[in-house]
């Protein structure tokens, strides 16, 4: 018999110190809006499923569910907690493509319309 545990399909927590992370939007109005603050935000605590995170001057500590990792990122050592976002080029010093880049060739339009 599976554990409780395993029925639920729990994941394991994957955010540690140090981590930059997107915050859930606490004052969601609308559809429109985005889920997640826009503003990321450091870790400074991790105790099991409970995480505590700062930005600027504020402290918050919830749940690792309202959090969202962002990938490799660098927090700078400085007093106001800005994060140094990566570069838009890769190795190589090249620009990727966009998404769907590939999608730009656009069929003709109908005869009627010509």
């Amino acid at each position: 018999m599976p554990m409780p545990f395993q029925r639920r399909r729990a994941r394991a927590v994957h955010i540690q110190v140090g981590d930059a992370i997107l915050m859930k939007d606490r004052h969601p109005w609308g559809k429109f809006r985005l889920s997640f603050e826009a503003q990321p935000w450091t870790v400074t605590a991790v105790k099991g499923t409970i995480v505590t995170a700062n930005h600027r001057f504020e402290t918050v500590t919830q749940n690792v569910a309202q959090f969202k990792r962002l990938p490799h990122t660098t927090t700078r050592n400085s007093t106001d907690g800005d994060v140094i976002m990566p570069d838009a080029q890769n190795s190589q010093g090249e620009i990727p493509a966009l998404p769907g880049a590939w999608m730009t060739k656009m069929a003709p339009p109908p005869e009627e319309l010509q």
